[in-house]
């Protein structure tokens, strides 16, 4: 008892170590920002607390293309715990905390599980500081759904080498409630291949694992069930192509990084020193580096000639051959074939771990130490961070203030060499910032639409729409119909970087004064080509309904409107049957009721909803509600109960 107590002493100040490493965004304000931090997490995370702080539940994110699913959507981990940091009064200290806090998390665990493994104190903490600041873990950084998966992979080998199923539920459940499906095949691989120590067994040991991984499962069922059922409505229901599964593929001679950390140049902001044309197309690595300090390889290789940890010469090559894309197993479904090195160098690192363990004591202190101070060297460039300010507003963002949406048309690539002019080497995220790339605008509680779709989570009836927009374009349209459908007054297009033009548009809810019922995506861009039609016109795919539409033009007026993230109130009178257009995103899990009575809706636009109104003056609600998260969430909620009981009582 008393060496385990030493043992969590050490893992705590180990923790505690890392978190001061980065004093500077604990205590001074400052974050991280970069690639995907500041594009995609800070605004996302942004969204949800927002939605939260308003007293919501969040199942539905209006910041984005007309409103789209939040909660089920993965890439907001709504409910993974670490996320929840976001809800300080800090938001900023509190998206940095989760990043930090996950980072000494990874340390403390690895620390633990290699003296569960019988390392010594020095072993174990040689493979904690290599593993959590490493290239690997760091790299994650700019990479939340990985980090917030990865970082309990330590954990979930010590329970489970410890049999400690009721944690070892309780951790996996976790991971799956970070819902990022490429680690969780991962964490699959390594369960099957980690071998247990020799100890309890037979049928009775073996139903106890049974049932700790059906309880990790039903933990994670409120993350894992809806981003399943969602993901059928979105791009990630078609198989993608090989090509473009495996576009993100690690080059075959990446390896030579472990050695040497600057093999393919250095990460900077503007990725001007790294060899990008080893990729195809020309990229920054997904994961940035895979340098671990200059031991762990040669420690591995010397694990590997002293027989140590025989796993891990079955993950390693594994890992290797996934991460490469030589494997065509999981790409149909999982993009980007080089975050499966990340299990490899966690088994590299329990490797050297081992080797390290082999060496005479006398030196392990000096080897320590020398590991601290390489892997150190490259902590700012793998995890740099920015000024307070430069997360402050900027001040194109109080141009753009209001109740209407902006169509950010020149984050799109149809400019060339005429698009946003981005300002390299250190001044690449701050012209970034003022030309308030996707999704930057939710941050600043803006809304947009139209946007580029870069994780493949917009719903199909937007990415039908934004489809049919660019066709229209090339085919001569004008872009004002897209912009009076889209609830968009604001249109941001090129010129150092950004320059903002407004004009008018239509309220979010709107009655239309002309009706044309379309069969087919396609007539849709056909008649907004070669036709011109008023600012209120509907296109209603509904080829039943015609003759009903047809008479459904009449006046009417929207008295008053209240809306909330997932919900709208409205009070209408019309004269005779009108069409009531709403620029939301169609959905099934939208529910319509007209003074009480359910309404069916429509397709209008092709990427909006519209609902037949009967004469006189009536109550009108579009509300956002999807059964599965009640459902899933009383799942969840067991299991965790039933986890914790089986660690109270049965866990020694």
């Amino acid at each position: 008892m008393r060496g385990i107590s030493t043992d969590a002493k050490i893992a705590a100040l180990l923790a505690i170590a890392i978190l001061l490493i980065f004093s500077d965004v604990l205590f001074l304000g400052s974050g991280l920002y970069v690639r995907d931090i500041y594009r995609d997490y800070l605004p996302s995370r942004f969204v949800l607390r927002s939605v939260v702080a308003g007293g919501e539940f969040p199942s539905w994110n209006r910041f984005y293309s007309g409103g789209q699913p939040l909660a089920a959507n993965p890439g907001f981990q709504a409910f993974y715990p670490g996320t929840w940091l976001v809800f300080l009064p800090s938001f900023l200290l509190g998206f940095n905390l989760e990043i930090l806090l996950h980072i000494a998390v990874a340390a403390a665990g690895m620390y633990l599980l290699l003296r569960t493994m019988e390392l010594r104190i020095e072993s174990a903490l040689f493979g904690a500081i290599a593993f959590a600041l490493g290239g690997a873990v760091l790299s994650l950084t700019n990479l939340l759904p990985f980090l917030t998966s990865v970082a309990w992979w330590p954990w979930i080998l010590m329970f489970m080498r410890q049999r400690k199923w009721g944690a070892f539920a309780i951790v996996l459940g976790v991971l799956l409630l970070a819902a990022e499906q490429s680690v969780i095949v991962q964490t699959a691989i390594l369960l099957l291949i980690v071998p247990l120590p020799a100890g309890e067994g037979g049928p009775k040991g073996r139903m106890r694992g049974v049932i700790a991984l059906l309880l990790a499962l039903g933990i994670g069922a409120i993350a894992i069930v809806p981003a399943l059922d969602l993901r059928r409505d979105t791009g990630r229901a078609r198989n993608l192509t090989f090509e473009d599964a495996t576009s993100w593929s690690m080059p075959l001679v990446r390896p030579a990084e472990l050695f040497y950390p600057y093999a393919f140049g250095h990460i900077t902001d503007d990725g001007s020193q790294f060899q990008s044309w080893r990729y195809r197309p020309r990229r920054l690595p997904l994961i940035f580096s895979i340098y671990c300090g200059l031991l762990v390889p040669l420690l591995a290789i010397a694990g590997v000639a002293m027989r140590l940890q025989k796993w891990t010469w079955i993950v390693m090559p594994l890992s290797y051959l996934l991460a490469t894309g030589v494997l065509p197993i999981f790409y149909r479904w999982i993009r980007y074939p080089e975050k499966f090195i990340l299990f490899g160098v966690f088994a590299l690192v329990i490797l050297a771990a081992s080797a390290f363990d082999r060496i005479d004591r006398r030196f392990a202190p000096f080897l320590l130490l020398l590991t601290i101070g390489d892997v150190a060297l490259h902590i700012n460039e793998l995890a740099p961070r920015m000024p307070r300010r430069f997360f402050s507003p900027p001040p194109v963002t109080l141009a753009l203030a209001g109740p209407n949406r902006i169509f950010h048309q020149a984050e799109w690539p149809v400019w060339g060499t005429r698009g946003p002019q981005i300002e390299g080497g250190e001044r690449t995220y701050w012209s970034q910032r003022t030309a308030l790339f996707p999704f930057t605008p939710a941050l600043y509680g803006l809304r947009t639409i139209y946007e580029i779709d870069i994780n493949l989570t917009t719903l199909r009836p937007t990415a039908d729409l934004v489809q049919s927009m660019w066709e229209a374009l090339a085919a001569g349209a004008p872009i004002r119909p897209f912009m009076l459908m889209g609830n968009a007054d604001v249109l941001a297009l090129p010129g150092r970087p950004i320059r903002i033009m407004r004009g008018s548009t239509v309220p979010r809810y709107w009655f239309a004064d002309q009706i044309v019922p379309i069969r087919s995506r396609e007539e849709f861009v056909r008649d907004l080509s070669t036709k011109r039609w008023s600012d209120r016109v509907a296109f209603v795919s509904a080829p039943a309904g015609e003759p009903a539409l047809r008479s459904a033009a009449s006046q009417a007026a929207l008295l008053s409107a209240e809306e909330s993230s997932h919900s709208a109130k409205l009070k209408v009178h019309a004269d005779g049957q009108a069409l009531l257009v709403a620029s939301a995103t169609p959905h099934r899990y939208w529910h319509v009721t007209i003074d009480g009575n359910s309404a069916p809706p429509l397709i209008a636009n092709v990427g909006f909803q519209a609902v037949v109104v009967p004469a006189g003056v009536h109550t009108i609600r579009f509300e956002y509600f999807n059964p599965l998260f009640p459902l899933c969430g009383a799942i969840s909620i067991i299991s965790l109960l039933i986890s914790i009981i089986i660690m109270i009582y049965h866990d020694h």
